[in-house]
C-alpha cells in the first residue's frame, strides 16, 4: 500500500497548481543507490501528469532537500486512466510530454518523432511514418520500443506501433548548401597540400633549417596566420622542412609533399567515397558516431 505524496515529502514547497496536482499522487516506493547519489521515486496517479510537471517537481526536491549533494532525482510514474482515454486521445493529450522526454533522452529520437506523421488504424495501432534516411531506419526500432513502453506500461493503454517511411525532404537551399560544401571541401584539400610543404608555403626557415618563433599556417577560413612555436602546426611544418635530412638535405627546404588520397568517383573532391546516404551537415548530431 502506497503513501500519499506529501506524507513522504511533507516539507516540500510547491506552487498551488503543482500542489493540487500532487495531492492526488501516491508514492509506491522510494529507493536509492548505495552511494546515495540516485533517488528513485515510484508514483501512481489517476490523473495524467505532463512530463514538464514531473521534471519540475524532481528539480524542486533536488533544490530543497539536496542543495549541495550530487544527487539525481528520478520519478517513475504510472497512470491509472479512465475509460475516456484511448490511444488517439492519449496521443493528443500527451504528445508534447513525449517530445520533451525524447529531447532529454536523445536528440536523434526526438527529431525523428517530431518530423514523423502518425495515424491510427481502427484497432488502435499507431502507424508512424518517418523520413527514409539512414538515421530513420537505424533508430526506428528503438523509437517503437519507447512509445510502446510509454503507452502500454506507463499509461496502461494497449497500443502497437508500426513504422512506415516517407521520402526525405531536403532543405530549400539545397543547391546553395551543396555549393558551399564543395568550396569548404576544396579548401580543406588545398590546406592539406599546403601543410605538406607544397607550393605556396610561406614558412620562413633559417639557415640551420629551424623555423622562427612563429609559423605560417591557414585557419579554417583559409587566412594565413602565425602559430606559436611548439604548436601542432609548427610540428607538422618542421616535418616538411626536415623530412629529407637523412639524404643530405639538412639546412634546406625539403621537397616533401603529402600524398592526397583520391577516389575514382569524380564527385569526390578529397578523401574516400562512402556508400551511405548523404545528409545535410546541419542534421549531424554528436551521438551519431562516424561521419
Amino acid at each position: 500500500m502506497g503513501k500519499k505524496f506529501f506524507d513522504v515529502f511533507p516539507t516540500l514547497k510547491l506552487d498551488t497548481g503543482l500542489r493540487d496536482l500532487y495531492e492526488q499522487v501516491t508514492v509506491d516506493k522510494v529507493s536509492s543507490t548505495k552511494r546515495k547519489d540516485f533517488l528513485r521515486v515510484y508514483l501512481s496517479s489517476a490523473r495524467l501528469i505532463q512530463k514538464e510537471d514531473i521534471f519540475r517537481v524532481e528539480s524542486e526536491i533536488k533544490r530543497q532537500f539536496f542543495p549541495n549533494a550530487s544527487m539525481v532525482i528520478k520519478f517513475y510514474e504510472r497512470f491509472h486512466l479512465s475509460a475516456q482515454y484511448d490511444p488517439v486521445k492519449l496521443m493528443d493529450a500527451y504528445r508534447d510530454s513525449i517530445l520533451l522526454e525524447l529531447r532529454e533522452y536523445s536528440p536523434v529520437e526526438y527529431n525523428l518523432f517530431k518530423k514523423a506523421d502518425f495515424a491510427f488504424t481502427e484497432n488502435g495501432r499507431l502507424v508512424l511514418t518517418v523520413e527514409d534516411t539512414v538515421l530513420g531506419k537505424g533508430k526506428a526500432e528503438e523509437l517503437i520500443h519507447i512509445l510502446e513502453k510509454i503507452f502500454n506500461e506507463r499509461c496502461g493503454i494497449p497500443m502497437e506501433v508500426q513504422i512506415a517511411y516517407k521520402e526525405h525532404i531536403t532543405g530549400k537551399y539545397k543547391e546553395e548548401d551543396e555549393h558551399r560544401l564543395a568550396m569548404q571541401v576544396a579548401e580543406i584539400s588545398k590546406r592539406a597540400g599546403y601543410y605538406g610543404g607544397g607550393q605556396g608555403s610561406d614558412d620562413s626557415v633559417s639557415e640551420d633549417g629551424i623555423t622562427d618563433d612563429t609559423v605560417k599556417g591557414r585557419d579554417v577560413a583559409g587566412t594565413i596566420v602565425d602559430y606559436p612555436a611548439g604548436s601542432g602546426q609548427q610540428a607538422e611544418n618542421n616535418v616538411s622542412h626536415m623530412g629529407g635530412a637523412g639524404q643530405g638535405n639538412t639546412g634546406k627546404k625539403a621537397d616533401f609533399k603529402r600524398a592526397i588520397k583520391r577516389s575514382d568517383n569524380p564527385d569526390v573532391l578529397y578523401g574516400r567515397d562512402f556508400d551511405e546516404e548523404a545528409m545535410p551537415i546541419n542534421d549531424i548530431i554528436g551521438e551519431m558516431g562516424e561521419v
